[in-house]
Order: C-alpha cells, then structure tokens, then sequence
C-alpha cells in the first residue's frame, strides 16, 4: 500500500507528538518489557496492531528480539517471543535466518513463532528445520507446518513420519492432520 503524503504527514506528526510526551514521563514509568517501545506509534484498528518505526531501527530491533530467545530469563524470552510474533511477516527474515543459523533455544522459538505467524513464505525455511539436529527443532518446524496448513509441506512431513525420535513423528502427524487434504491424511491412514 503506498502511502500518501498527507498520511505521511500525520503519521510524522504523531510521531513527533508522541516522542515529546515520552520525555515527560516520571521517573517512576514502568514498562512490562524489558524493550523499548518509546519509538513506536501503535493504535488499534478493526483488532489489527499496525507499529510505525524507522526501517534501521525496527531492523535493529528484531535482531535485539532474536537475540533475546536465548535469554537465561525465561519471561525475557517469552516477551521477546511475543513482540516477534506481533511484528508478523515485518520479522520473517530474520526469523527464517535464525532458524538456520541459531543456537537450539532460538531455532526451536524462530520455528514457534513462524508457524504462529502462519506466513506461506516461510515453508522452505520451515521444512529445512525439519532435517535439523536437534530434535526439539524438528518437532517445533512440524508444528509450525501444521499451523500454516499448506499442502505443499505433505512430502516434508511424510519423510518426517519416519524421524528417529517419536515426539517429532507425533508432530508430523499432527500437522498432516491439520492440513487435512485427502493426501495429507492418506498419509497417516485416516
């Protein structure tokens, strides 16, 4: 959607507004989360939280959140969770980036949250987590696959039927059930 100059206008407007009164908060604010959230506008519309923020510094920001999943804090982890699952399909990339490359606590949450973002485009990221080491990962890429619901992880999952570890076969089945296709639940027989 392109944004008109009119409604840049307002947005910059109420940005500014909103970061004057960030100044004047007592010393005594508390927030919830241990990230900063001076820097956004955020309103709700029709149940849709949409966030306003500087593209370098939302960048910044995920890869914070990222980072985060890791946390020895378990409520550390939990909000950072939270904030990427909010953030959407804006946090896709860098979610599929650690799901690849992360250490185990965050390549398990990456492959949580994107199936809980149930964005398509993260299924070959998805199903590539399904061949990773550890098996909490796999379970976690199954799960997320039968969150997302889209045919075109059938295969993936078939194979993974046959994982080693009968948590992540459970996870597999699960999602072929979800999916719910005539193929999925062959699969399975159903």
């Amino acid at each position: 959607m392109k944004l008109t100059p009119f409604f840049m206008i307002v947005l910059a407007a109420i940005s500014y507004l909103l970061g004057k009164r960030s100044q004047h908060r007592p010393s005594h604010h508390h927030r919830s989360t241990p990230f900063p959230l001076d820097e956004e506008i955020q309103w709700q519309s029709n149940n849709t939280l949409m966030r306003v923020t500087h593209p370098t510094r939302q960048t910044h920001r995920i890869a914070e959140l990222i980072e985060a999943l890791d946390d020895t804090n378990p409520q550390a982890r939990a909000d950072a969770a939270a904030q990427l699952e909010g953030l959407g399909s804006m946090a896709l990339n860098e979610l599929m980036s650690a799901l690849r490359r992360g250490k185990m606590n965050t390549r398990q949450s990456a492959a949580q949250i994107l199936g809980s973002i149930g964005d398509p485009c993260a299924l070959p990221a998805l199903i590539a987590g399904l061949k990773d080491p550890n098996m909490w990962v796999r379970a976690a890429c199954a799960e997320a696959l039968g969150a997302i619901c889209d045919p075109n992880a059938i295969d993936a999952l078939k194979e993974t039927l046959e994982d080693e570890d009968v948590d992540v076969c459970w996870s597999a089945r699960t999602a072929l059930i979800n999916i719910g296709t005539p193929e999925a639940l062959a699969a399975i027989n159903l």
